[in-house]
């Protein structure tokens, strides 16, 4: 923004300014004076007050001020021919002062109503701001007068906003992981490429989503920022898209009467995945690409006694969902907290009113059905499955007879997958079950542990006897490949997970990472081609 006051003090003018800038070394040229052209003759000061350009740029929009070697101001009173002030540390009445530039210019002026028309100027003579402001000047009187200076834009751009999680950059490309909403910032530009921030700005207008609208909209913040905007996912399909968001500044009224031409921009933003880990209180989102921490919430709210998130998954829409287990004594219970995209308090949560008391897992259909696997406890209920549909608090079907699973997993068709304490891993078909269509039982297992299932029934298991993982080809009654590798010696029970590009996940217990092993090895090598520093349970964001 460029803000200037006007002060009439027996014949005094005090102008402040406080965004523009110019980027080379500016002449001094002034033009001779005007004469009045009515009432007695009087004496002008023009006072400029310049903050000088911060040593660092931040991260995100802020003014970017005048430099004391680029910029020159231009006054013309009552229409007359306008007088050029140099805006440097050596022009006549100038000096720097505590970080700012400090001028005093003498203007002629008649006594009486004056009209001062306003111009900042680069050093090549591109206009950055402008405006006309009337004051009366009067011997004797003093009559502050507020003048905005508006901001003529050649460009405009779109970039991440404060607290965005958005990497990358224009020329490169920015990617928002995570499926969250992402703060934009529509900035207006300066014929020196400056932001032109606050009353002086030009309206922006047309901030709309030009390609990709199936996957994203954009709005207004809602803040006191006219310039921020939210870039929103629909739901996961919006995963590895691309969307174009189109920004217009609106040009402004010049001093010759006519407006300066609106500018547009188009900036790409692709979603991109991110690993869910929820380990301890924590539920921490790292982007795939980068291995960045982009996000951390806790995974509960009013937890009581020590509390632990022991599974998670991500439904279609990109809500997240941490099974919290709080231990008191012998006793145990569970909690579902369910976020919504881009949430970091729970918006749902799925307790003992839903049947809920001990959990050991939980998974998600490709129809949005939850899948939690009950366990055993004290004082608890027989271990049950319930499956949710999509968005209800009471169980659509349930498993009966089960016996201690220690996680689940569910294919394409719905079929269910228990690995349990006896080294077992049953199958349950569809719907309400009481007893397995078939039990995979393998001496080689030793000790099952998380269980990962592709949509055909193929599956990978850990073994925390064994310290490697178990594949296993759809209805094979005996492990078909062992992975074996020197990662996986801390790999207890840590989580696996398989991405939609079939590579395997799996959570080292004591590693303090997760790894991804491609899928062009699998199932019969391991091949880790990358690590996040972040282990616990696992989900995929898309």
């Amino acid at each position: 923004m460029h803000r200037f006051r006007v002060l009439a003090a027996c014949a005094l003018v005090a102008v402040t300014a406080c965004a523009s800038h110019a980027s080379s070394p500016l002449p001094a040229g002034a033009v001779p004076p005007v004469a009045p052209a009515r009432g007695g003759a009087a004496q002008a000061t023009l006072s400029v007050h310049v903050p000088l350009a911060a040593a660092a740029a931040s991260a995100h929009a802020r003014p970017a001020y005048i430099s004391p070697s680029s910029a020159q101001l231009l006054v013309a009173v009552n229409g007359g021919a306008a007088t050029t002030y140099g805006l440097t540390a050596q022009s006549p009445g100038c000096a720097v002062t505590a970080g700012t530039l400090d001028c005093a210019f003498s203007v002629p002026a008649p006594s009486g109503n004056d009209a001062f028309a306003l111009s900042i100027e680069d050093a090549a003579g591109n206009v950055l701001s402008k405006n006309v402001v009337s004051a009366t000047l009067a011997p004797g009187a003093s009559t502050p007068v507020n003048v905005t200076l508006a901001g003529v834009p050649v460009a405009v751009r779109l970039v991440p906003g404060s607290a965005a999680h958005i990497e990358g950059t224009a020329s490169t490309g920015y990617h928002a992981p995570g499926l969250a909403p992402e703060p934009l910032e529509a900035e207006p530009l300066d014929a020196d490429g400056n932001v032109i921030v606050g009353p002086g700005a030009p309206t922006i207008t047309g901030v709309t989503v030009t390609s990709g609208g199936a996957y994203a909209s954009v709005a207004s913040a809602g803040t006191s920022d006219p310039q921020a905007y939210l870039l929103t996912p629909t739901n996961a399909t919006a995963g590895g898209r691309t969307v174009t968001v189109t920004a217009t500044a609106q040009g402004v009224a010049l001093a010759d009467g006519t407006t300066s031409a609106p500018v547009s921009t188009s900036t790409a933003f692709t979603f991109t995945p991110a690993l869910v880990v929820a380990s301890g209180l924590l539920v921490s989102l790292y982007s795939v690409e980068t291995g960045n921490l982009i996000e951390q919430f806790r995974a509960c709210q009013g937890c009581m006694g020590l509390t632990v998130a022991t599974s998670d998954a991500v439904d279609a829409n990109g809500a997240i969902y941490v099974v919290t287990t709080s231990f008191l004594g012998l006793s145990q219970s569970s909690l579902i907290n369910i976020f919504a995209p881009g949430a970091t308090t729970p918006t749902r949560v799925l307790g003992s009113s839903a049947g809920i008391h001990i959990v050991r897992g939980i998974a998600i259909g490709k129809d949005g059905m939850l899948y939690a696997a009950g366990g055993s406890g004290f004082r608890q209920p027989p271990p049950k499955v319930f499956e949710f549909a999509s968005g209800a608090t009471t169980p659509t079907y349930t498993i009966t007879g089960i016996t201690a699973p220690v996680g689940i997993g569910v294919d394409g068709s719905g079929n269910v997958y228990l690995p349990d304490d006896n080294g077992n891993v049953e199958i349950y078909g569809p719907g309400n079950q009481s007893s397995p269509s078939s039990t995979f039982n393998d001496p080689s297992l030793g000790e099952p542990g998380s269980i990962a299932v592709d949509a055909a029934g193929d599956f990978y298991v850990s073994d925390i006897a064994n310290q490697d993982i178990a594949y296993v080809a759809a209805g094979s009654t005996s492990v078909t490949q062992t992975l074996t590798d020197s990662s996986l010696y801390n790999l207890g029970g840590g989580s696996l997970m398989l991405d939609p590009s079939g590579n395997l996940w799996a959570s080292l217990a004591s590693g303090g990472y997760s790894e991804r092993i491609d899928a062009s090895g699998l199932p019969s090598a391991v091949t880790v081609s990358e690590t996040v520093n972040g282990t616990g349970a696992l989900a995929w964001m898309p």
